[in-house]
């Protein structure tokens, strides 16, 4: 059964942003950096990213990441940002919370 295009662009990106950088052997370079167990710094907001930016740019179909906002508030990390998906309008809202 095929998926629509939104609904396929939504999986690529869930997988994406829930695969650990470093986990695929033949895609080192695939994923986020493991924030989780890291305390809270500047470092570490802008590593997360750094990340996300290059995990889910590294999609062609991904023309731009816009209003991304990564927050660290005690254990838990907060980012929002808009994935602007080419040819289509207008973008797709993602939210994520890692604990």
């Amino acid at each position: 059964e095929l998926i629509s295009w939104k609904e396929n662009i939504k999986q690529a990106i869930d997988i994406k942003l829930n695969i650990e950088r470093g986990e695929l052997m033949m895609h080192p370079g695939f994923g986020l950096v493991p924030v989780v167990g890291h305390k809270g710094t500047l470092n570490t907001t802008f590593n997360l990213h750094l990340s996300i930016y290059d995990t889910l740019l590294s999609d062609g179909r991904i023309k731009e990441l816009t209003n991304t906002i990564v927050s660290v508030s005690g254990d838990k990390v907060s980012v929002k940002t808009r994935a602007h998906v080419i040819g289509h309008i207008p973008y797709i809202p993602l939210i994520l919370t890692m604990e």
